[in-house]
């Protein structure tokens, strides 16, 4: 709903709202001062009613009084007749005589005088009975059994008035006033009563009107209609054994609440006479009641209505002069949503009211907008250069996790070498050693000869061929020590290579190889003593092969030297005493470059391991470097749609 629909709502409802409350209590004041006006005026016209019947019966009370203290009444003894025995006779009080006919002029000429009379009669306390007008009486009539002698014998002095009853012979209803007379002696010597026919008091209740519609109704105290002026046939019947709609108007002591009768609504004015106890019951028609209420609510919704129009216009009027200048801040608002972002469009700002306020706080807030699409702006460049970098640092980790894992490859494969070389040289050590040996038991082989030789040194001359043939085999073992010597420095040669590459390998890998790299150190060191100790060695073969040459150069003169034989053999015996400690020297050394190989062989595979593990991060970094690279990659689509964003925005 508009702004605009909702001003006029709102003027129409400020306007009607008020209208229809108080148009709603001054309804339910009319209708409630119809209702208190039509009780108001019923019950008066009611009252008038009750005193002019009030003032009818007082004058038949006074008519009653009059005639029980009337002088002929205290002489009234046993000179009336009396019908106790008789059978159903007419009476004849007229030609009586005496004090009857007295009496009964008496009666003649007071009806004469007091109009609507019907019957005016006496009993006497002996059962005598006389009457007006002149009539019949029933078999053995006896007026003391009467209700209405009991009632004014029961209350002496007083009149009394009795309930209506129905006169069969009359066709009426009637109401009897009684009172008691005093005889000679001063007491109650009978009752005289006036009758009084309703048949009078029923026209004057049927003329009486309430409006146009209403009329009245007189119930006794006993709940016996007297009166209903709209339904006679409702005369003298109890009220209870009418209808239910009648039976509620019998319970109603009050009036004031609609009742319906016979499909019709009406009001009630409901009033007790306090003189004759009867009820009146004033009914007129509800819609009558309220007519001048329903004239006025009439009246009332024609002004609300013009009111509704009127306030409609003053609340178009007013809506349209209101949201005018909201339609102007609505359609610059729409040009600002509708022009591709142009955040450089403020709101115009005229005059001082709160859409002036709202205008100018709105600008603000453009400006604002601005500085943080500006700020924005900035970011994402930021953000594309950062994600830029991070995608180039992204690809240089992974070129460089990729230089690591394939240097980390090459450093594996070359521990594998490196660990086959370390089990060449166990295996080369191995061998030395066994040539040690070898060379052990020549050398001690050759002593032994020498010995012989120093035993038989007397045989030397014949045996000289002999030992040319020894010494060939000399030159023969010699020949053979160097090739073990040149096989042994071969290999220190190679293990002081190997020493060298893996304290290299060892640098390269750090910390991992501080503990490869003392081991080398130490094989390096074993191998240059084993190649000082083989240079020895060679030296003093060389020495063995110079005197063997000049020994078997000379053997043409041992014969004739054989005292410088001996003591050449005493020095060949010494030198092979060194060799042998030599060759021995030679095999504890071969035996430490065994241990120190095999023990170089597990710290090799120990790095080997490390390696593994080293390669195995080194391919993790590879992964990771390729998800920072994808992750840059998305930060840069994400830092260009930003970008593009932004860049819809003018600032």
């Amino acid at each position: 709903m508009k702004i605009r629909t909702k001003l006029i709502l709102a003027f129409i409802a400020l306007a009607v709202l008020p209208i229809v409350i108080i148009s709603a209590v001054v309804v339910t004041h009319l209708r409630q001062q119809a209702e208190e006006s039509f009780q108001a005026s019923t019950t008066r016209e009611i009252r008038q009613i009750d005193n002019a019947m009030q003032v009818y019966f007082d004058a038949i009370d006074k008519s009653v009084h009059f005639l029980a203290s009337h002088p002929l009444m205290i002489q009234v003894d046993s000179g009336i007749s009396n019908y106790l025995t008789s059978p159903e006779v007419v009476m004849t009080p007229d030609k009586a005589g005496g004090i009857e006919q007295q009496v009964f002029e008496l009666f003649d000429h007071f009806a004469a005088t007091h109009s609507g009379l019907a019957y005016v009669y006496m009993g006497t306390a002996e059962g005598a009975y006389i009457q007006w007008p002149l009539g019949s009486v029933s078999e053995r009539y006896d007026p003391r059994q009467r209700p209405w002698f009991q009632a004014a014998m029961a209350q002496p002095n007083t009149p009394v008035r009795t309930s209506a009853y129905y006169w069969e012979p009359d066709d009426a209803v009637i109401v009897s006033t009684v009172m008691s007379t005093v005889n000679k002696l001063g007491r109650q010597g009978g009752a005289i009563g006036l009758d009084v026919s309703l048949g009078q008091l029923t026209e004057m209740v049927r003329e009486i009107k309430l409006g146009e519609t209403g009329y009245l109704m007189l119930l006794e105290a006993s709940g016996n209609i007297l009166v209903d002026a709209a339904n006679p046939e409702h005369n003298f019947k109890n009220i209870k054994d009418l209808s239910a709609d009648y039976r509620l108007l019998s319970d109603a002591a009050e009036g004031g609440k609609p009742i319906r009768l016979s499909g019709t609504d009406y009001m009630l004015a409901v009033y007790e006479s306090p003189g004759l106890g009867w009820r009146y019951i004033g009914l007129i028609e509800y819609d009558e009641v309220m007519r001048p209420a329903n004239r006025m609510i009439g009246l009332l919704s024609l002004v609300v209505l013009v009111m509704v129009l009127l306030f409609s216009l003053i609340g178009k009027l007013t809506a349209d002069v209101i949201v005018r200048p909201i339609r102007a801040v609505s359609a610059s608002l729409k040009e600002i949503a509708q022009g591709e972002g142009d955040l450089t469009r403020e709101l115009s700002v005229k005059g001082k009211d709160e859409l002036s306020e709202l205008s100018n706080w709105f600008n603000h807030f453009l400006k604002t907008i601005r500085k943080l699409v500006s700020e924005i702006t900035q970011s994402a460049e930021g953000l594309k250069l950062s994600s830029a970098e991070s995608t180039k640092l992204s690809q240089d980790m992974t070129d460089t996790a990729g230089r690591q894992g394939h240097s980390v490859d090459m450093v594996s494969t070359a521990f594998h070498e490196m660990v086959a070389t370390a089990n060449e040289v166990a295996k080369s050590c191995s061998n030395a050693a066994q040539a040690a040996d070898n060379g052990y038991q020549e050398a001690q082989a050759g002593q032994t000869s020498i010995n012989v030789a120093v035993a038989e040194v007397d045989r030397l001359n014949s045996e000289i061929e002999d030992s040319v043939s020894a010494i060939v085999q000399l030159e023969e073992d010699s020949r053979n020590i160097n090739l073990i010597l040149d096989t042994i420095r071969g290999v220190a040669e190679q293990t002081n290579l190997l020493a060298l590459n893996a304290a290299i390998e060892a640098a390269r890998a750090g910390d991992h190889g501080r503990g490869f790299a003392v081991v080398a150190d130490e094989v390096r060191g074993l191998a240059q003593r084993t190649a000082d100790s083989t240079e020895e060695i060679n030296s003093l073969l060389n020495k063995l092969n110079t005197r063997t040459a000049l020994v078997s150069q000379r053997m043409s003169a041992s014969q004739q030297a054989t005292g410088k034989t001996v003591a050449s053999i005493r020095a060949v015996t010494e030198s092979f005493d060194r060799v042998r400690a030599s060759v021995d020297m030679i095999r504890d050394m071969n035996t430490q470059i065994a241990a120190a190989a095999e023990e170089q062989h597990q710290v090799a595979e120990e790095i080997n391991r490390h390696i593994a593990e080293v390669n195995g991060d080194a391919q993790r970094v590879n992964d990771m470097s390729e998800q920072v690279r994808d992750t840059s990659s998305s930060l840069a689509k994400l830092s260009q749609q930003l970008d593009s964003l932004v860049k819809a925005f003018k600032t």
